[in-house]
């Protein structure tokens, strides 16, 4: 699901950044993380909440089971569109150390998480859900707060 919420540009991302960005003005930089970064993440967001939206007027209409899972699952793809976009610019930007670093932690976290609310609070694929939206949360926040930084 995040790769069709990604569109593609994850490779123009790699392609384009050395020819665009490279020795170049801030405002040049600015226009490609536009064209690169920010146009691709709203559309995702905005296929995000139109699916969100027809899944919860399907559900009004005729009641399903597994309805807050579809949901959570939409969000956890969008999450993940974001997070791979923003470590292709990393990538891009030849900060893989960094980059290694943050899968590390998250994954470590993630593991951790998990397991405190399968043991404390669910007991359920819903817990695990829950657990894993909020660590993909926490990692895209500190994406967003790497890039600013960098």
């Amino acid at each position: 699901m995040a790769a069709v919420f990604k569109f593609g540009f994850q490779e123009s991302i790699q392609r384009f950044f050395p020819e665009i960005c490279r020795d170049r003005p801030e405002a040049e930089r600015s226009r490609f993380y536009t064209s690169f970064l920010f146009i691709p993440c709203a559309l995702s967001l905005v296929v995000t909440i139109v699916l969100i939206v027809i899944l919860y007027m399907l559900h009004q209409v005729s009641p399903f089971e597994y309805f807050s899972f579809l949901i959570i699952a939409l969000i956890l793809g969008e999450m993940a569109a974001i997070i791979s976009l923003m470590e292709n610019i990393m990538r891009a930007r030849e900060f893989s150390g960094l980059l290694s670093l943050v899968r590390v932690i998250s994954r470590y976290i993630r593991a951790g998480l998990v397991v405190i609310v399968i043991y404390y609070a669910s007991k359920t694929a819903l817990g695990v859900y829950a657990a894993r939206s909020v660590t993909e949360f926490c990692v895209l926040i500190w994406m967003i707060l790497c890039q600013a930084s960098l």
